[in-house]
């Protein structure tokens, strides 16, 4: 049941979305939902407002054989779940129900009827349940004086849904009423179900979230007690890392997580430890948001005032610019995926119907746009400054960021980089879909070798971040303009070998370097 919109603490954060459709885990919660329902082989519904726009979920839904019903706005939940049960026409089959907002794990057997119960000691207002005499019942609103509290958890099986829709509806069509009806009339067992999360307040979606991290394959993530512990075999990357974290000046301090300190993970490898932000990423909110473009201008505003900070601070460092040449880098990575991918690096490409010249020409005309770096260009860097590792504070409009490099292309440990490629790591989020490729979302297509068709979501602010970071970059002069886009496609050239683990992704990051190539060459990128 996901028929209403959330509520304005989370349009707030995510723009207008039903709760199925918050982000978790790069994904929407209704796809760890229909995931932890696998096992049932059971038919799949979900309800969503009438006027929300699918967009790309539309086809990731009928993949996944959910089907949608569009619910009326203004109807009350127990009105939206005998709407639903109406158009649906068979009651014959046992239902189950769970609420959008909320994930559990189903046991291997349940009773014909039964009611999910979880024990809490939150501030919020679920249906406590209280079991006397009389039966089953359900008390709604705040609790007072006690300690813990037995409460609905959101999902439900019903043996008979003739049945439900009959007393919700001699309920006034209030659920909570009806289901107490049922219940007693059924006799229902009330079970306390296993790993319940809810997501259907902002404190408490920030907190059943932590219970999912993304990791990749070089690095491992732990949370416990509201803090991060990363570790890594590779002792050179933590230790940059860490050390990036531990000289940073006060000014840029402030938007970063509180650094607690280095340790060993359970293996031995090497690690540290920092504060667990209960924050969205750039990257979930522009994938799986509906923030309006207005409220974009603000956060990438945000994000050019910790570079300009971090340009600023410089250090006690030196900067050895050929540890920063991103050109023989790119060429390098590029002749290394062509190999192991059987391409020719001088055949002509093709994207979307449109000619283009060959992968070691148009890395070549990149590379001249690349000037070398001048003393004005060169700050303590980041080094990955992308969607992905930036979180926004919509309580303190400020950024906070994480992951950064700390090391040179040389594998030297440098605080010191060229800003430009901050720059451009920003830009290849901003105006790159480099964040939409990540997560799945896009059509890809291929005629030959290198002949490719891409297409990625429409629908997103895409407009408004163009506009907004087109004002920031161009504030540094045309030059500088090239070079950072020069710079962004590059880089989806030269991480192509760093996803060999998905090569249909791989694929799609090509393509992607040669639709952003195709209008460079167009002048049409900004």
């Amino acid at each position: 049941m996901s028929g209403a919109y959330l509520g304005p603490e989370f349009t707030a954060e995510f723009g207008q979305l039903p709760p199925a459709f918050l982000p978790m885990g790069n994904r929407r919660l209704w796809e760890w939902q229909v995931d932890s329902f696998a096992e049932l082989e059971t038919e799949i519904v979900l309800s969503v407002p009438e006027d929300f726009q699918l967009l790309d979920d539309e086809e990731l839904l009928s993949a996944r054989g959910v089907s949608v019903i569009r619910v009326p706005p203004g109807l009350s939940l127990g009105q939206s779940v005998v709407f639903c049960l109406n158009v649906l026409g068979s009651h014959s089959k046992p239902l189950r129900i769970l609420y959008g907002d909320t994930m559990v794990s189903p046991g291997a057997s349940e009773p014909e009827d039964f009611i999910g119960l979880a024990q809490t000691r939150e501030y919020y207002e679920w249906a406590e349940v209280i079991r006397d005499a009389g039966g089953i019942r359900f008390k709604e609103g705040l609790p007072a004086g006690l300690v813990s509290r037995t409460v609905l958890c959101g999902y439900f099986r019903f043996a008979d849904p003739t049945y439900l829709i009959q007393c919700v509806t001699k309920s006034g069509g209030r659920f909570i009423a009806g289901l107490e009806m049922y219940c007693n009339a059924r006799a229902a067992e009330a079970i306390e179900v296993a790993d319940w999360c809810d997501f259907g307040h902002v404190h408490l979606y920030y907190q059943s979230k932590s219970k999912k991290t993304t990791q990749r394959s070089f690095n491992s993530i732990g949370i416990v007690s509201n803090s991060l512990l990363k570790s890594s075999g590779d002792a050179n990357k933590i230790d940059a890392e860490a050390t990036w974290y531990e000289t940073a000046s006060p000014e840029v301090s402030l938007h970063l997580p509180r650094f607690v300190g280095r340790e060993r993970d359970g293996a031995g490898n090497n690690g540290y430890r920092l504060e667990y932000l209960h924050l969205s990423t750039l990257s979930e909110l522009l994938v799986f948001g509906r923030l309006p473009s207005f409220v974009w201008s603000k956060i990438l505003e945000k994000c050019e005032e910790f570079l300009l900070v971090s340009s600023a601070a410089g250090g006690d460092f030196t900067y050895n610019p050929q540890a920063f040449d991103l050109r023989q880098k790119t060429l390098g990575r590029l002749e290394q995926f062509a190999r192991a991918a059987d391409l020719d690096m001088d055949a002509d490409c093709r994207i979307n119907g449109a000619p283009l010249p060959s992968l070691r020409r148009m890395t070549e005309t990149l590379n001249q746009a690349i000037t070398p770096a001048t003393a004005e260009d060169v700050g303590r860097w980041h080094g990955d400054f992308c969607f992905s590792n930036i979180f926004y504070d919509f309580r303190s409009s400020s950024i906070k960021t994480i992951d950064p490099r700390g090391l040179g292309f040389d594998g030297a440990i440098s605080m010191l980089g060229d800003m430009r490629y901050d720059m451009a790591k920003l830009a290849h989020s901003a105006i790159g879909g480099y964040d939409f490729i990540i997560a799945g979302r896009f059509d890809l297509s291929r005629a030959g070798p290198l002949d490719f068709g891409l297409d990625l979501p429409s629908g997103r602010p895409s407009e408004g971040l163009r506009q907004e970071f087109r004002d920031i970059v161009g504030r540094r002069g045309e030059a500088q303009v090239q070079a950072i886009l020069a710079t962004m496609i590059s880089l989806f050239l030269s991480m192509l070998p760093l996803h060999a683990d998905h090569p249909t992704r791989q694929l799609a990051l090509l393509s992607n370097a040669l639709r952003l190539y195709r209008r460079f060459e167009e002048g049409s990128l900004l």
